[in-house]
């Protein structure tokens, strides 16, 4: 069971515990993957990725 404080300081804490790199991508990449992936679409920070201030302005649109 969490604590009111430990989830007070993870949302409190985006430097620490951000969420611009989604679940499975914090590896380092390869040079190849990194070939790869600028062949394709540049990944796009919104909602679920991203963090204070910008989250705050998309969640307030969200909400709306």
């Amino acid at each position: 069971m969490s604590r009111y404080e430990d989830v007070m300081s993870v949302l409190c804490s985006a430097e620490v515990f951000s969420s611009k790199i989604p679940p499975g991508r914090q590896h380092q990449s390869t040079p190849e993957t990194r070939a790869i992936m600028a062949q394709g679409y540049a990944m796009a920070h919104a909602l679920l990725t991203n963090d204070p201030p910008s989250h705050t302005r998309f969640r307030a649109l969200v909400n709306k």
